[in-house]
């Protein structure tokens, strides 16, 4: 197995959008374990 440098980076992560959309959208990502790269908010 490789290894892997990915990172999703996205911005805006203090605003509302993040909070009421983003946010539970990559929870429920992580829990399905479709997602398993570093998260970084700016």
């Amino acid at each position: 197995m490789a290894d892997t440098s990915d990172a999703l980076v996205f911005f805006g992560a203090s605003g509302d959008l993040a909070y009421k959309q983003i946010f539970p959208a990559l929870q429920a990502m992580v829990r399905r374990g479709q997602l398993n790269a570093p998260i970084i908010g700016v």
